[in-house]
C-alpha cells in the first residue's frame, strides 16, 4: 500500500477547457430502455437459476431421482458450455445481437415445459437441461457483449456495473421465489 500513489481511484477531472471537462457520464439509471432490459435480464437468470436451484428438489422429490442421476443431468450443463458455448458464440457474432438474446431466453423459458412429459423419465430432464444450455449460449454472453457495445463510451464501466448486478439480483431472487413457488 505504501508505493501506491496517494491518489490511486480518486476522480482526477479534466483540465479547464478540455472537451469533457464539465459533462458528467449519463446515468444507466436514467435510461429507460436499458433499466427495461435489466428487468427482462434479472427474470431470464432468475428463471435459469430454478435449473440448478428448485428443479433438483422436483427431480428427487417428484421424481425420484437419486442425487447421482440429478448430478448426472446437471453435469451436461457445464460440459456443453466448456465444448459448444465459444463455437456458438462466434458462429452468432454477425447475427442481431438482440434477436440471438431473445431466441436464448426464450429456449431458458421453454425449457421447463418439457418436465410435463414426466413419463418420459430422464428423457425428459435431459432435453430439458440441454434446452436451458442452448439458451444459455445465446443469452448471456451476447447480452453482455451488446451492454457493452452500445452503452455510451463514457459510461461503459456503469452500464456494465448495472448490467452484472441484475445477475445479483437474480441470485437472490430465484431460490426464494422459485421455493416459495414449488412449495405451494
Amino acid at each position: 500500500w505504501w508505493l501506491a500513489p496517494h491518489n490511486l481511484g480518486q476522480h482526477q477531472p479534466h483540465p479547464e477547457g478540455h472537451p469533457l471537462a464539465s459533462e458528467t457520464p449519463p446515468s444507466p439509471w436514467r435510461d429507460l430502455r436499458f433499466l427495461a432490459l435489466l428487468a427482462v435480464s434479472t427474470l431470464c437468470f432468475a428463471t435459469f437459476l430454478q435449473n440448478f436451484q428448485t428443479l433438483s428438489r422436483h427431480l428427487e422429490g417428484a421424481l425420484g431421482f437419486s442425487k447421482s442421476a440429478i448430478g448426472a443431468f446437471l453435469a451436461i450443463n457445464p460440459i456443453a458450455i466448456v465444448l459448444l458455448e465459444m463455437p456458438v458464440v462466434h458462429a452468432l457474432r454477425h447475427r442481431s445481437h438482440l434477436k440471438v438474446v431473445a431466441a436464448g431466453a426464450l429456449c431458458v423459458g421453454l425449457a421447463f415445459p418439457w418436465l410435463i412429459l414426466q413419463s418420459l423419465g430422464g428423457i425428459a430432464v435431459v432435453c430439458t437441461t440441454v434446452t436451458i444450455t442452448l439458451g444459455e449460449m445465446l443469452y448471456m454472453p451476447l447480452l453482455g457483449a451488446h451492454v457493452s457495445a452500445t452503452a455510451p463510451a463514457r459510461a461503459r464501466g456503469s452500464y456494465l456495473g448495472a448490467y452484472f448486478a441484475s445477475f445479483s439480483i437474480g441470485f437472490i431472487v430465484a431460490p426464494s421465489v422459485g421455493g416459495y413457488v414449488y412449495d405451494a
